[in-house]
C-alpha cells in the first residue's frame, strides 16, 4: 500500500482542511474514506513523478522526485489543482487539467472561432472520423484509424475523459503522420500526441463526399480547411457547400520518413522484392503440395517478360527456376524453397496459404518502406491485375474491398488523385470487383516517371503515357476572387489594357458554371506567385491537389468515431476511396498557450 512506502513526514492539517479533504478529495470505497491526507499526497506525487521515467530517469530518481514533491505538499508550500488531487494515481482515465486556454485573436472572426472551439470542447469533446477511415502513420503504416487507435493503446495505457471522448497520450510512441500546414497548405510530417475514442450520436454523423469519390464520415461540427481568396479557412462539415475546395496530400518526396529497408524473415524488402510482393498479391498463389508435404509459391502471367522478371528476382535470392506452360498455354513460375515461401507469405501480410482474394491488403512493410520500394510495389500490382487503357489511364482490379481502399489511400499519399468504383458480380462471378483508377490522365506521365523503372510488362509500359489534359474543372466563383486578384494587378482595365493571364481569366470569368480549368489556374498561380508567393502556392495546390465537395448528407449508418491530436498543424490525411486533409476536432493540446506567452491585450 502507499502508506507502507511513502516518506515518514506527516502534515499539519487544520480541522476545516481535514473536513474538505474527507468530503471531496480522499479516496473512498463503499462510501467510506480509505485514504489519509499523507496517502493522498504520496499518491499524487508518485503519479506526477512517474512521467520522468518516460525520459530515461531511473526508478531511484523517480522516487527521489516523488519524495521531494511529497515534502512540499505536506509542508503546505504547494498543492496542485483539484483535478490532480482527485484523479492522479487512481487510474480512472480522468484529466489533471482544470483549465483550457484557447488563443483569441483580435478580429471578430477569430473571436468567434475561439468561441466555437470552446463550445465544441464542452458540447462534444470532438468526434472526428469513423473507424473505417484510412490514415497513414509511421506506427502501423496504412490502416483504418480504429486499428491504429487499438494498436496504440493495446498496452492498457489509461485514457482521460474529455466530454464525449477519451484521449490517450501516445507521445512516447513517436507516431508521425502526414499533416498539412493550415496556413499554407504545405504537406509535411507531424507528431501525433494523442489518439481518441468518441461516441457521436447518429443524428450528428454526416458523410462528406468529393467529386472524385473521396469520402469522410465525420461529425457535423468537424472542421475542414477550405480554399478561399483569403487563404485556407475552417468550415464545419455541415456548413460545407457543393463546390468548396479542400486539399489532398502533396507528393511525399520532401517529407517521407522511411529510409531504411524493412525485413521479412530473411528477406530484405528492396525494390525487387517490393515489386514481387505487389505482383504476388495479384497473380501469385500460395499453396500446399500434399505429395511433397511442402508449401509452394506459384506465379501466373500471360506475358513472358513479366515472369522473366520473377525469375530474375528469385535468382537474386539464390533460387533458380524455369518457366512452365500448361495445356491451356498459361505460363507460370514456381518455387518450393520453404524459407522463401514463408518469408514471402509474411511480407505479403497473409496469415496462411490458400485463397487470398478477400484477404489481401497493402502490407505494413510496404507502407513503412522507402519511397522507391513503395513505387516498385505499385508497379508490381500494375504488372499483375493492373490494366493500362489505350488512352494511358492505369487501373487495378481486385476482389478485396480492403485492398482497394488501401491502394486508393496509398495513391493519394503518393500525390495522385485516385478514384474507386465497384462492379457487381458478372456471369459466374460471386464477388463484386473493386476497380481503382490510380491517377487522372494529366498525372499519368508523373506516375510513369515514378514506376517506369520497375514495370516489367513492355506492353503496359509503352501504353503508360498521356498527353491529355482532361480533368475536372474546379468550381471557383470568379466574383469571390476578383477583388483579391485586382489588388495584385491581375485584372486589366480600359485605361491600362489587358492584364496578365487575360485569356485564362477571361475563360474563368465567363464560365457559366462558375468553374476554372485547372490548367488555367496553374498559369494564373505562376503569375500570382511573383506578386504574392503564398497565394501563388495555394492556387497551385488547388489546381493540382484540389478536391471539390460534391455533397454533404446524413451518414447512412452510424459508426464508432476516432481522432488524432497532431502537434502544431492539427491536421492529418484521412478518407475512404482516397484521402483528403481533415482538421482534428479533439482537444488540441497544441492550442494551449506556451509558457511565458504574452497576452497582447494586457501585456501580461
Amino acid at each position: 500500500m502507499l502508506s507502507e512506502t511513502r516518506p515518514s513526514k506527516v502534515g499539519k492539517w487544520t480541522e476545516p482542511a481535514l473536513r474538505v479533504l474527507r468530503e471531496r478529495y480522499l479516496m473512498r470505497e463503499g462510501g467510506e474514506v480509505v485514504e489519509t491526507p499523507e496517502e493522498m499526497c504520496w499518491r499524487v506525487a508518485g503519479s506526477i513523478a512517474a512521467g520522468e521515467a518516460r525520459y530515461g530517469r531511473s526508478q531511484a530518481a523517480v522516487r527521489e522526485i516523488a519524495s521531494a514533491f511529497y515534502d512540499i505538499m505536506v509542508d503546505g508550500y504547494f498543492l496542485p489543482n483539484s483535478p490532480t488531487l482527485m484523479n492522479a494515481g487512481k487510474g480512472n482515465g480522468l484529466q489533471y487539467s482544470a483549465c483550457y486556454v484557447l488563443p483569441v485573436g483580435d478580429s471578430m472572426e477569430e473571436i468567434f472561432d475561439s468561441v466555437k472551439a470552446a463550445a465544441i470542447i464542452h458540447k462534444s469533446g470532438g468526434g472526428c472520423i469513423s473507424g473505417d477511415t484510412r490514415v497513414w502513420t509511421t506506427f502501423c503504416g496504412l490502416e483504418p484509424i480504429e486499428v491504429l487507435v487499438n494498436r496504440a493503446t493495446a498496452d492498457g495505457r489509461p485514457g482521460a475523459q474529455h466530454g464525449a471522448g477519451v484521449a490517450f497520450d501516445v507521445s512516447d510512441l513517436n507516431i508521425n503522420t502526414a499533416s498539412m500546414d493550415p496556413k499554407t497548405g504545405q504537406t509535411g510530417l507531424r507528431h501525433v500526441t494523442h489518439v481518441w475514442r468518441f461516441e457521436v450520436p447518429a443524428a450528428s454523423q454526416v458523410l462528406v463526399e468529393t467529386r472524385d469519390g473521396t469520402r469522410v464520415q465525420t461529425s457535423a461540427w468537424h472542421p475542414f480547411m477550405v480554399v478561399r481568396p483569403e487563404g485556407l479557412v475552417e468550415v464545419r462539415a455541415d456548413d460545407l457547400a457543393a463546390g468548396d475546395i479542400i486539399l489532398a496530400p502533396d507528393r511525399p518526396d520532401g517529407y517521407w520518413p522511411h529510409t531504411t529497408r524493412q525485413r521479412s524473415g530473411s528477406l530484405v524488402i528492396d525494390e525487387s522484392i517490393g515489386w514481387l510482393v505487389g505482383f504476388t498479391l495479384g497473380d501469385g498463389s500460395f499453396g500446399y503440395v500434399p505429395a511433397l508435404r511442402q508449401y509452394r509459391l506459384r506465379w501466373f502471367s500471360g506475358e513472358p517478360d513479366v515472369l522473366d522478371k520473377v525469375r530474375a528476382v528469385l535468382a537474386g535470392c539464390g533460387i533458380n527456376v524455369s518457366m512452365q506452360q500448361d495445356r491451356r498455354g498459361l505460363l507460370s513460375v514456381a518455387t518450393l524453397t520453404q524459407r522463401f515461401v514463408l518469408d514471402m507469405l509474411e511480407a505479403c501480410g497473409l496469415q496462411k496459404v490458400g485463397a487470398k482474394d478477400e484477404r489481401v491488403r497493402v502490407p505494413e512493410v510496404i507502407a513503412k518502406s522507402p519511397l522507391p520500394v513503395v513505387r516498385a510495389f505499385v508497379a508490381g500490382l500494375l504488372d499483375s491485375d493492373g490494366y493500362v487503357a489505350p488512352d494511358g489511364s492505369p487501373s487495378y482490379a481486385t476482389a478485396s474491398r480492403e485492398m482497394a481502399e488501401d491502394l486508393a489511400g496509398l495513391m493519394s499519399l503518393l500525390g495522385y488523385q485516385p478514384s474507386l468504383t465497384v462492379k457487381p458480380p458478372h456471369r459466374r462471378g460471386k464477388r463484386p470487383i473493386h476497380n481503382v483508377q490510380l491517377c487522372t490522365l494529366p498525372q499519368v506521365d508523373d506516375l510513369r516517371g515514378d514506376i517506369e523503372a520497375y514495370v516489367a510488362s513492355e506492353h503496359k509500359r509503352v501504353r503508360l503515357t498521356s498527353a491529355s489534359r482532361k480533368q475536372t474543372a474546379l468550381r471557383l466563383p470568379f466574383r469571390a476572387w476578383r477583388d483579391r486578384l485586382r489588388g495584385l494587378g491581375m485584372i486589366g482595365s480600359s485605361r491600362h489594357g489587358a492584364g496578365p493571364c487575360h485569356a485564362e481569366l477571361s475563360r474563368w470569368s465567363c464560365n457559366q458554371n462558375r468553374r476554372c480549368r485547372r490548367d488555367d489556374l496553374l498559369a494564373i498561380a505562376d503569375t500570382v506567385a511573383s506578386r504574392d508567393a503564398g497565394l501563388g502556392r495555394l492556387l497551385r495546390r488547388a489546381a493540382t491537389r484540389g478536391l471539390e465537395i460534391a455533397a454533404v448528407r446524413r451518414a447512412p449508418a452510424p459508426k464508432a468515431f476516432y481522432d488524432l491530436s497532431v502537434e502544431g498543424w492539427n491536421t492529418y490525411a484521412a478518407g475512404t476511396h482516397g484521402m483528403a486533409f481533415v482538421h482534428n476536432t479533439g482537444f488540441a493540446f497544441s492550442r494551449l498557450r506556451p509558457k511565458d506567452d504574452i497576452v497582447a491585450s494586457t501585456g501580461g
